[in-house]
């Protein structure tokens, strides 16, 4: 059962309405802007601008002694720029997993497809050649992590040592049946705008491709692998069966599922759920 803060939450998005049900406004203002990449960190986060090459990212480091390194990719269906409660995120995973937190500031869609945030992504990992380091992401950011691990597991990258997902956009896609009876139930997704989204990250190629939705590739093979999902969201469906896959694969990740829960709600940094995830994060990647 979703607590009553969740509820809540739920409630107060809905009645503001979500952008997305208005998809030919929401994606002609994505597609018409100047191409955002760079935004600004709230000023009490410790924040850092670094490049690798053609790769733009910032380093947040938490207070306290470090133990880990988490490259993050966040999430907006590939077209959105990191938002204060991406920060707000990713500054609480950096306290929770004692990590320098690694995010990249990758090309967004229409104004560019998957192909240069790939090879930004790629970069980065290469960089990181003899070191351990977490790789994680929420919603279309998991997506673009696990594309990395499928390039780590091809051995064409480092790989991770765990992956911690948040609701990761699995299909580009949504081709998931139960799709259109859950777009009611969710405040902050629609359809008709994250498969035009995943069209644009496409671009020339299949959207089924694995590398672009990793729900239809190979499952074994990979770190243990994370995920934390919510049942109020689109991305639910798919991530409980890709869960169900790499369990039947011997991946010895945890799939945990929240009651009533909106998407990526860690973000929401103090809602129940929310904490009960960040230990649940914590215990799963440090043993504590």
């Amino acid at each position: 059962m979703a607590s009553l803060m969740m509820n809540a939450v739920r409630l107060a998005l809905k009645a503001a309405g979500k952008p997305m049900n208005k998809p030919a406004r929401y994606l002609a203002e994505r597609k018409n802007r100047e191409d955002p990449i760079r935004v600004d960190p709230p000023s009490d986060i410790d924040v850092s601008y670094d490049e690798i090459g053609d790769c733009a990212f910032f380093r947040v480091t938490p207070p306290g002694p470090l133990s880990n390194r988490m490259i993050y990719f966040h999430g907006g269906a590939f077209v959105n720029p990191m938002r204060k409660v991406h920060w707000r995120l990713i500054a609480r995973l950096g306290e929770v997993l004692r990590a320098e937190m690694i995010v990249p500031t990758y090309p967004l869609a229409p104004q560019h497809d998957h192909r240069p945030a790939h090879a930004q992504a790629r970069a980065l990992l290469q960089a990181q050649e003899g070191k351990s380091f977490l790789m994680g992401g929420d919603s279309a950011g998991g997506n673009l992590a696990l594309a990395m691990a499928l390039a780590g597991r091809a051995g064409e990258v480092p790989t991770a040592e765990r992956l911690i997902l948040l609701a990761p956009w699995l299909d580009l896609t949504c081709a998931n049946p139960k799709g259109p009876e859950l777009e009611p139930k969710d405040p902050i997704i629609g359809l008709e705008v994250v498969r035009q989204c995943g069209k644009w990250w496409a671009g020339p190629e299949d959207p089924r491709a694995p590398h672009l939705s990793p729900l239809f590739g190979p499952v074994d093979g990979f770190p243990p692998i994370d995920i934390h999902q919510g049942t109020a969201d689109l991305c639910w469906p798919d991530a409980s069966d890709y869960a169900t896959r790499l369990a039947a694969a011997g991946n010895t990740g945890r799939y945990y599922e929240y009651p009533g829960a909106i998407h990526v709600f860690p973000a929401v940094t103090f809602l129940p759920e929310s904490k009960l995830a960040y230990r649940r994060i914590e215990r799963d990647a440090l043993g504590s």
